[in-house]
Formats: C-alpha cells, sequence, structure tokens
C-alpha cells in the first residue's frame, strides 16, 4: 500500500507543479486497497450507492471535542445512539466540502462503489477555519459515518490548523487502523466518531436515521383511533 500512495502522491505533485501558480495544498483520501477498512450498510452489504465528502461543518450547531473524543450538538455531548434523527440530519445539511473538484486524473471525486471510493481535491482556503478535517461519507438511504484523522505517532487530530497552504503539501489519509497506517508509511489513521467499526471484518458500518420508528408509532396510534371511532 505505500508504493502505491507514494505514487499517487507522485501523480499529484506533479499536477500541482503543472498548474503553476501556487494553490492550496492538495488532500487525498481513500480506502481503495484490501488492507483498508471497507463501508457497508445497514445490512451489512457492502455500500454501492454513496458518496464521500471530505470537509466541516459549517454551523456552530455541530463539532468534535478532541479532549474527551465526543460528539458535540448546541453545546452538549452525545453518544452516536442517542442521536435523533433530526439531529443526524442535521448533521448532513450544515456538513460544507472543503475540496475544489478532483485535480488528479483517473480519480474518483468521492462516490462510493463495491465499498471504496477515492477522493482527491486541492483545499478551499479559509482563514477561520480550524475544526478538524471531518470525513463524511452518505449513503443512498440517508445512512452516514463521520471520520477525523489522528496521528499515528501521538494520537493528536488533525486539524485546519494543519493545513500550511504553500501549495506544495500533499495530505494522504486512508481508511484503516492505526497499526496498518504505521506499517504502511503513513502519518494518519482515521477514527470513526459516527459509526460502527469491526476491526476484525476490517468493515465500517454506516449509521441509519430511523424516522420508521416514529413514523410507525404515529400510524399505530392514528389507527387506534380509527378502530375507537368505528366502535
Amino acid at each position: 500500500m505505500f508504493y502505491r500512495s507514494l505514487f499517487t502522491s507522485t501523480i499529484a505533485f506533479c499536477a500541482l507543479l503543472s498548474g503553476g501558480a501556487a494553490l492550496a495544498d492538495s488532500f487525498t483520501v481513500s480506502n481503495d486497497d484490501s488492507s483498508a477498512y471497507s463501508l457497508i450498510n445497514s445490512l451489512g452489504q457492502s455500500l454501492n450507492e454513496g458518496k464521500a465528502t471530505l470537509g466541516a461543518f459549517n454551523s456552530d450547531s455541530w463539532s468534535y471535542n478532541m479532549a474527551t473524543s465526543e460528539r458535540m450538538f448546541e453545546g452538549q455531548s452525545y453518544n452516536q445512539d442517542q442521536l435523533t434523527y433530526s439531529q443526524l440530519i442535521n448533521m448532513q445539511n450544515s456538513f460544507t466540502s472543503t475540496l475544489n473538484p478532483s485535480s488528479i486524473p483517473g480519480e474518483q471525486n468521492g462516490t462510493v462503489t463495491n465499498g471504496s471510493f477515492n477522493l482527491s481535491g486541492q483545499y478551499q482556503s479559509s482563514s477561520s477555519l480550524t475544526s478538524p478535517v471531518y470525513l463524511m461519507v452518505t449513503g443512498e438511504t440517508g445512512e452516514l459515518a463521520v471520520f477525523v484523522f489522528k496521528s499515528v505517532d501521538n494520537d493528536s487530530v488533525f486539524t485546519y490548523n494543519d493545513v500550511d497552504l504553500s501549495g506544495t503539501n500533499m495530505f494522504e489519509f486512508w481508511l484503516t487502523s492505526r497499526d496498518q497506517a504505521r506499517e504502511s508509511g503513513l502519518n494518519y489513521y482515521m477514527d470513526c466518531i459516527l459509526g460502527n467499526v469491526d476491526s476484525n471484518l476490517e468493515t465500517i458500518q454506516l449509521l441509519v436515521p430511523e424516522p420508521a420508528t416514529a413514523t410507525l408509532g404515529l400510524m399505530g396510534l392514528a389507527a387506534l383511533m380509527v378502530r375507537r371511532r368505528r366502535q
């Protein structure tokens, strides 16, 4: 995986040089290697329709507490099983890509196929952005997973403060464990902050917003009311 990664980085670097003027740093995120985690849907099947986006939350509602590794919504911390449907939808709606369209020929721009994707592009400069670099993967039915990336050496979260904007840096992330990232010579590994990780099967299952429970409850209540009226 390391040699393939080096090749990808070289292509991206050449693409930057050929562009002439100094551009923002390039990112590439991928899980299309056999040693990386694959993405599955709520049924445990390979995710074949979805999108991967590198970006940040564009509202003050959502944040990630790097010290405690907690999801924060409007100042309150939540476990992922405590998040409501409306909160998950709010999370998706408040997420914005920080990448320009793909600048590396032949790379998929975040489209998930057979559980894998390649996401590449150049960072859109923003002096006020200081949050972690988030990766959000969404499925066709609204299911999602969210990731941050941590240093293999000291476990610190990679943030937009770490982006140099020199126009020559290449940041490469993989959906892989800390040990695998270290063995492959990578500086960062993924930490799934929303979703279900199975390290034995090397899969990441997207979390499903379930409005169906509330809908079924309302339908049941309506049926009871109709039945009482008929009686």
